[in-house]
């Protein structure tokens, strides 16, 4: 091989690479315009998120407010409850009467006391 022969097989080697370069920076170029593209889009959504967050926070302070407020009506009526449930059992130890336990009479249909279910009152009512 002579000097002219490497000469010209160096110059195609070289230009070769420089094609090659230059394919690769086109490539690497697109895909950094590509990233800029898709890091610009993240940070549209980062923000989306951020003030999503916020009004989430901002309800979240509603929310707490609102099971405060649910926790201290829940307390009320159990006071209440308890009340009305200690006064109805002084009303019922007052009471002769109310000693007697009211429930649905079958036959009747009505409410009745458990007297109405005694043998005797069966066959009065089997009578009638």
């Amino acid at each position: 091989m002579t000097i002219d022969e490497r000469l010209q097989a160096l110059t195609g080697s070289v230009e070769l690479l420089t094609s090659l370069h230059r394919d690769l920076e086109r490539e690497t170029t697109e895909k950094i315009r590509g990233l800029a593209l898709v890091a610009e889009q993240n940070e549209v959504r980062a923000g989306q998120m951020m003030d999503a967050i916020t009004r989430t926070g901002a309800r979240g302070g509603e929310s707490r407010t609102a099971y405060q407020r649910f926790g201290r009506l829940t307390s009320q009526l159990r006071l209440r409850t308890s009340a009305g449930a200690a006064a109805h059992r002084s009303e019922a130890s007052n009471n002769a009467t109310s000693a007697t336990p009211w429930i649905f009479n079958a036959r009747s249909g009505c409410p009745n006391s458990a007297a109405a279910f005694s043998p005797s009152a069966s066959v009065h009512a089997a009578n009638r």
